[in-house]
């Protein structure tokens, strides 16, 4: 007799449980053969999304000019690459030491090719961290002025 009471209640334990469960959770109502749309982390990149992403850029470069700096008074060496993922003009700042002395050597100059790699700030703009040219050898057609203005 013990043994009917004692599974009486774990059966109405585990219907209530059952009840609680259906109650508090969210009802998810589809039309039949209708998938849910998926979350923004699981939708697929576009291949535009991806490029928008990419910490390299490469293409031939467009423009070599300074621009102000954040630091009051000084000068970044900048270029602004095409690059052909992505299909627009990036700008890369040359803020690292190894980037600034290849633009202002004139081994990165309008004309050529060059990958530069570093951490995107927007879809448009590359801090560089490195650059490199592949073909050295492509003519130049302009260069940046070996010192910023005054």
């Amino acid at each position: 007799m013990k043994r009917s009471w004692i599974s009486a209640a774990l059966g109405s334990l585990a219907a209530l449980l059952v009840a609680g469960a259906l109650t508090w959770s969210p009802a998810l109502a589809r039309k039949e053969g209708e998938t849910p749309e998926p979350k923004d982390k699981d939708k697929p990149k576009t291949q535009e999304d991806l490029a928008n992403q990419d910490l390299t850029v490469q293409g031939a470069v467009l423009e070599a000019f300074w621009v102000p700096a954040k630091q009051a008074g000084q000068w970044t060496a900048t270029v602004k690459i095409w690059s052909v993922e992505a299909d627009r003009a990036v700008t890369v700042y040359g803020d690292d030491k190894s980037v600034r002395d290849a633009i202002v050597s004139g081994t990165v100059c309008v004309g050529r090719d060059a990958i530069a790699y570093g951490d995107r700030d927007d879809r448009d703009v590359l801090i560089g961290r490195t650059i490199t040219v592949p073909y050295p050898d492509q003519p130049c057609t302009a260069t940046i002025p070996s010192k910023p203005p005054s």
